[in-house]
């Protein structure tokens, strides 16, 4: 009975959370993405520092809030803006049967793993750059290639979760979703790192 009414408090809190945090999205649809890739990128940023086997003293609270602020100010209004746009000029575009069409679905993911994709990599290597304190020469030198292998290294993962962003998900939950998949993903690396970091310690003692 205990473990039955814990269930049922856990959903209900689930449940309220859900409509506190859709009824926010509405009434602020760009301000809200942008708290939601503010933490996630922050979050991320540190998983990846933990992975990289940086004690509590070496953490770098900086570094993550750099990736918190550029997730907040152009990630997440960024990307909450593209989802709509493609929403609209094809999901429910009459040349595209209004929704209907099977091909829709491959087109946003065709131009979500390509133009945005290059894109979002090439402003967020930028704004890190920069915020940093990189020169902007030096910036500019590594845009191309580091935009470039972003991209492409994001087809190992992104194609699969892009399909399940484009047809399962309401297009103004897709935003969460990504950064949900994106955060577990970056948890899962840093995991395997850590393994793997530990594993290779033990072997040369």
């Amino acid at each position: 009975q205990v473990a039955s009414a814990l269930g049922t408090e856990t959903l209900a809190a689930a449940g309220a959370a859900w409509t506190a945090y859709a009824s926010a999205l509405a009434a602020h649809p760009l301000a809200v993405p942008a708290a939601i890739s503010g933490v996630t990128y922050g979050l991320g940023d540190a998983t990846a520092q933990a992975a990289e086997g940086r004690s509590v003293s070496d953490f770098d609270p900086v570094r993550a809030l750099r990736s918190a602020l550029v997730g907040a100010a152009l990630h997440g209004p960024l990307a909450a803006t593209f989802y709509t746009a493609l929403d609209r000029a094809i999901i429910l575009s009459p040349f595209f049967g209004g929704g209907d069409a099977w091909y829709a679905p491959l087109a946003c993911l065709a131009l979500d793993q390509t133009m945005f994709a290059f894109s979002w990599n090439a402003l967020h290597a930028t704004a890190l750059g920069l915020l940093a304190g990189a020169h902007p020469k030096t910036v500019l030198a590594a845009l191309l290639p580091v935009a470039a292998a972003g991209t492409r290294g994001g087809w190992r993962l992104w194609p699969a979760v892009g399909a399940v962003t484009f047809t399962l998900v309401p297009a103004p939950h897709r935003l969460l979703f990504v950064d949900a998949a994106d955060l577990a993903w970056v948890t899962l690396l840093a995991a395997y790192a850590a393994q793997k970091r530990g594993g290779g310690e033990g072997g040369g003692a």
